[in-house]
Parts: structure tokens; C-alpha cells; sequence
């Protein structure tokens, strides 16, 4: 081996060893971080969605970014799955990517929660490539949030409340609305104050006129002791029937959301799902229970909680025992086709 070719090959190992101890000088930093909102015009109480985009020229392996906002103005609602962890004013996203991804967004849902001028940064990030494991880059960006006063030309009309994250304005007065039937006018206490409502008197339910956060405006029950807004559904079967918020974690079901007459409503799903969820509702003469609804036909079922637990255990037991007749039938076949499978004769010598 001459001279020339062991200078190369010290070279090549002594760049190889300065790659490894330092990985995030091997490289030029190719990521970049783009913040957009939508929509561009936010009033108090609006919900606005906050875009992250990073990108590279290389696949992205590793994403680390902290994230700072002003709580006081803005409120995390969703977004990110679990790849985003954000309260209080603080968060961080932490993500993997594949041999394709070049680009990763974050769709980050907040509130306004006062007018006013808020602030949204990432403060820190890392983005490392997927190949060599290198420092792509650590972009920072801070923006400017305005939200400006509540333009609902009723607000002194109603009581703005948030349930759950989310801003109702129910309105004081009952002028020009016409009550659901079997309710009749009451006097409802909200956050001090006196206002209408609507009660019947069979069920002692009680209903407010309420808009919510795209000023759509409908009837919700109201729980006094939780001070809870729920949508007020109603299914039309032999007699009317108002479905209530599920209250129960019941073996072998799971909470889901479906829309019943276009609004989504918490329900109970089984785990082996045959068409029907778990509902809880209340009839015409205040009897409440629980019931299994059928999506498609748009029907109640009454059943008795050790009834749908029952049958969401027969339902396993039956596919429990189809599986395991199944696997008998496959072994006493694999048998016979053994036992009639043609044997050699052995050859005299």
C-alpha cells in the first residue's frame, strides 16, 4: 500500500469519526418553521386555528419544539394528537418521521378569550435527519395574535359561559321563541343573574336558548348543579324521547360520539359493535333509563344495564367458541388428510 492511499483512507476515518462526535456541524441546517392563522380576523370568544409547518430538503427523523403563548388571552382547545402536549401557556410537540416525510404540520386549535394583543412562539426546536441522524436545523418563530372586541351586536342580550372550553351566549329573554312542546316559561338563575328558561313539569327538566361559538342558536339542557349545557336531542319513536348526557362506564363498552339529528352526542359504544349504541333518555312521562339506539332505523330499545352487559358478553362468547370450533375443525381435518395420505412400501433387500 503506498503513501497516498493510506493518507486517503486516515482521511476518510478521521471525517466519518468528527461526523459522529459532531453531528450537528456535518451538515447545513435545512429546516425551517412556517406559522400561519386562520382565519385572519379574530373576535373574543372565536375559536382560530394556529398552523406549524416544518420542513427540510431531507427526510425528517426527529421533531423537538417548545412552545410559549399568552393563556391569559388565548386557550388551547385540540390539535396535534398526541404528538402536542400544551396547558397553562406552555406545550411541546415531540414527533417521528419516516423515509418520506419532508414536511410536518400541526394544527393547533385555540380560543379568544378576552380582546387584546397575544403573543405564540416556538421558543426552541430540533429537527434531526431520519438517515444520518444530524441536525437539520432549530428554528424559532414568534407571532402576533390581535383579537378584537366581540362582534355579536346581541351580547347584551345574552350571558356568555364556556362549558367544556367552548363559549355559549344564552340569551336572557325568550322574545319571538317558540318552546319545545310540554315546556312552558320559567325563571332560571345564571351566573347571579335572573333569566328565561324553559321547564316541564313533568320531567322538571329545564331548557336555555343559547348561541354557540359560529352563533348557532338552539335549545340546551341545563343542569343546575354542574351549571352544564347539553345539546337538547330529541328522537320521535311511539312517543318523544329526550336523550340525557351518558353518565356510566359500563364492561365492554367505550365512549364515542355519533350526530343524531345533526348534532353530535356523547354515547356508549360495545366493544363488539353489531349496529346499536348505549344512550341514556327520558319519555314523555319522565321515566329515565337507558337504551340501545339503532343508527340506521333511528329506534330506542329500553334494556337494563346487566341486560347490555349480558349480551355484549354472549356476543364474545359466541365469537370466542366460533373461533375455537373453527380451529378444532382445522385440526381434525389436517388429521384425516394425514391418515389418508398414501404410505411407501419398503423395499425387500
Amino acid at each position: 500500500m503506498n503513501s497516498t492511499k493510506l493518507k486517503l483512507i486516515i482521511l476518510y476515518f478521521c471525517f466519518c469519526l468528527i461526523s459522529g462526535l459532531f453531528p450537528g456541524k456535518a451538515s447545513a441546517e435545512t429546516a425551517q418553521l412556517s406559522v400561519d392563522i386562520h382565519p385572519r380576523e379574530i373576535h373574543e370568544g372565536e375559536v382560530f386555528t394556529i398552523n406549524l409547518t416544518f420542513t427540510s430538503s431531507n427526510p425528517i427523523g426527529t421533531i423537538n419544539a417548545l412552545i410559549a403563548y399568552d393563556d391569559a388571552l388565548i386557550e388551547y382547545q385540540s390539535g396535534g394528537s398526541n404528538t402536542v402536549q400544551i396547558s397553562g401557556g406552555t406545550g411541546m410537540i415531540t414527533a417521528t418521521g419516516s423515509p418520506s416525510t419532508k414536511e410536518m404540520i400541526y394544527s393547533l386549535r385555540f380560543m379568544a378569550k378576552k380582546s387584546g394583543t397575544a403573543s405564540f412562539a416556538i421558543t426552541e426546536s430540533e429537527v434531526i435527519a431520519l438517515d444520518t441522524g444530524t441536525l437539520l436545523g432549530t428554528p424559532q418563530k414568534t407571532i402576533s395574535i390581535t383579537i378584537l372586541p366581540d362582534g355579536n351586536e346581541d351580547i347584551d342580550k345574552t350571558i356568555k359561559v364556556y362549558i367544556n372550553g367552548k363559549v355559549f351566549y344564552v340569551f336572557k329573554q325568550l322574545t319571538d321563541v317558540k318552546l319545545p312542546e310540554g315546556f312552558e316559561t320559567t325563571v332560571v338563575t345564571l351566573q347571579g343573574q335572573e333569566i328565561e328558561g324553559a321547564k316541564n313539569l313533568l320531567t322538571g327538566l329545564i331548557l336555555l336558548y343559547a348561541a354557540d361559538e359560529n352563533l348557532q342558536e338552539g335549545w340546551y339542557i341545563y343542569d343546575p348543579s354542574t351549571d352544564m349545557l347539553y345539546p337538547y336531542i330529541t328522537i320521535n319513536v311511539d312517543q318523544v324521547y329526550t336523550l340525557l348526557p351518558i353518565d356510566i362506564n359500563t364492561e365492554g363498552y367505550h365512549p364515542t360520539n355519533i350526530k343524531i339529528n345533526g348534532i353530535s352526542i356523547p354515547v356508549l359504544k360495545p366493544d363488539h359493535f353489531r349496529g346499536y349504541y348505549l344512550v341514556k333518555a327520558s319519555n314523555e312521562q319522565g321515566d329515565t333509563g337507558y337504551y340501545f339506539y339503532d343508527e340506521r332505523e333511528n329506534t330506542l330499545q329500553r334494556v337494563w344495564l346487566e341486560e347490555a352487559q349480558t349480551e355484549n358478553r354472549e356476543v364474545i362468547f359466541t365469537i370466542t367458541a366460533l373461533a375455537v370450533i373453527c380451529i378444532i375443525l382445522l385440526l381434525l381435518i389436517t388429521l384425516l388428510a394425514y391418515s389418508f395420505r398414501p404410505r411407501r412400501k419398503r423395499r425387500k433387500h
